[in-house]
């Protein structure tokens, strides 16, 4: 039998709802662009949000360029944002929503009458592979780097652009022109031509590319001919492909590929020159090789180069990075370390630096190492400033980066541990061109994140201080990563 409610009680819980519903009206502000103003794109945002009859503030704001079209949305009350749009005229809308029901918006009427040449490009690879029931999405996203934007980024206006099974690493040529993703369940390479007027992706012909096994790391020769990928499958034909770029972008496998390695190579590094290429493996060793005219590959003497492990915990890295082809450092995720070699620059061998490995004091507990797994086994990716001064490296354990500072015989000191604006998860960090941004693959706060949109990626954006290395966020960081189907952020890379 259906039950009703007593007139009285219906109209209490009646006005209660209502109240909750409509009562908070958010408040949009926009400071810029201003209204009926012209400007270039991509067009700077800046808005807020606040609603006072709201004791829980404001949940998200969004940029629509058009009704119906979002161009940006941000689980905050703030907006510092640069959105690409097209040449035209925009009645732009900046909406609020609070955490009562409230909604709140402003139209700014806008202009658009040139494009502004972008500083570079950064590409994110994401995936939903989350099992083997789970196969997708897979795609990438590319953005802008916004030239005097202090690092800020810009989506593309292209949508999202598929790749295969799982994208794990990212690379570019030397020049930009050429992206390439290593597909780690698909055991492939897709490769795209770049245009580097808007930054847009077109897929080469032909392209994913065989590698015939897990594909853990890309790296492309300075000279644009060659891309290597590491094929990963945990057993003894673990190797590195080599693959001729032909004259219309595709892939072709030279003779002789692949090369062994140690079993489960990880990461891999070709120097500047262009002579020599490094593979770094989670089994502690650091394969070495020559790169002939033909692409092939000869290891070096006294390769394999095996890595120092601290209180019995296995190093396991995950990330190596070279310092201008003069010296060579890895990622400890293992044990809390970063390991130094200085390399030879007429032979292409490894002497390990004087003091290597270095241990981040904070991450370490007095009287011993504990051997941790998963994301607190920091760190888990390196980077290098402009200058060759300081080292970066991706700290899980403190949700931020170590800072270190490189002496002259590329040696590493300490500096401090900071702490950045989102939580790190287990993310990659990268420079740009010029070594003057750090981008870094970030999270909102857990809870934040639990109770709003979960899931949601970033990346975090920095400037670099050249003299102290200190990192400070820039005005738009963190730029959002939309999802798609679940997709989280798995790598990316950063352009010319």
């Amino acid at each position: 039998m259906t039950k009703f409610l007593r007139p009285n009680v219906a109209l209490t819980l009646f006005l209660i709802a209502a109240t909750c519903a409509f009562a908070a009206t958010p408040i949009v502000t926009v400071t810029t662009p201003t209204n009926s103003e012209t400007e270039g794109s991509p067009v700077h945002f800046i808005a807020s949000a606040s609603s006072p009859d709201c004791a829980d503030g404001i949940s998200a704001m969004r940029i629509y360029s058009a009704p119906g079209v979002s161009a940006y949305t941000r689980y905050s009350s703030q907006i510092n944002s640069y959105i690409s749009l097209a040449n035209g005229t925009y009645n732009a809308v900046v909406q609020a929503w609070d955490h009562c029901g409230g909604v709140g918006k402003t139209t700014v009427k806008i202009k658009v009458d040139a494009q502004a040449a972008p500083a570079g490009f950064l590409y994110t690879a994401n995936s939903a592979y989350w099992n083997s029931s789970n196969h997708g999405p897979n795609y990438m996203i590319g953005y802008e780097i916004v030239s005097g934007g202090n690092g800020a980024l810009a989506m593309t206006r292209q949508a999202p652009v598929n790749t295969d099974l799982y994208p794990i690493d990212v690379a570019s040529d030397k020049g930009g022109h050429r992206l390439y993703v290593g597909n780690y369940f698909a055991s492939d390479v897709s490769a795209y031509f770049i245009n580097r007027q808007n930054g847009y992706l077109t897929s080469v012909s032909g392209s994913p590319f065989a590698a015939n096994q897990y594909v853990g790391a890309v790296a492309v020769h300075p000279s644009g001919h060659y891309v290597f990928a590491t094929r990963d499958q945990h057993e003894g034909n673990d190797g590195v492909a080599v693959f001729h770029v032909q004259s219309n972008g595709s892939l072709v496998e030279i003779p002789g590929s692949p090369f062994p390695t140690q079993n489960d190579p990880s990461q891999i590094v070709v120097d500047p020159s262009g002579k020599y290429l490094y593979v770094v493996d989670s089994e502690a060793y650091l394969d070495a090789f020559q790169i002939s005219s033909d692409g092939s590959l000869t290891p070096l003497p006294g390769e394999p180069y095996q890595l120092t492990t601290r209180n019995g915990c296995t190093p396991n890295p995950l990330g190596l990075i070279d310092l201008f082809g003069k010296a060579l450092y890895t990622a400890n995720g293992g044990d809390y370390s970063i390991s130094g070699f200085k390399v030879n620059a007429i032979t292409g061998t490894l002497t390990q630096i004087a003091g290597s490995p270095w241990a981040d004091p904070q991450e370490c507990p007095p009287g011993g190492v504990v051997c941790p797994g998963g994301c607190s086994a920091s760190p888990v990716s390196l980077a290098i400033d402009g200058s060759g001064n300081f080292l970066y490296a991706e700290d899980g354990a403190t949700d931020g980066v170590t800072i270190f500072r490189i002496n002259s015989s590329g040696a590493l000191t300490y500096v401090k541990d900071e702490v950045l604006d989102s939580t790190l998860v287990c993310g990659e960090i990268r420079t740009d061109s010029g070594g003057n941004y750090l981008y870094a693959a970030c999270g909102p706060d857990p809870d934040y994140e639990v109770n709003v949109n979960p899931g949601l990626d970033e990346i975090c954006i920095y400037v670099i201080n050249h003299t102290t290395g200190d990192l400070t966020a820039s005005p738009s960081s963190p730029e959002p990563v939309p999802e798609t189907g679940g997709a989280v952020l798995t790598s990316f890379a950063v352009t010319p």
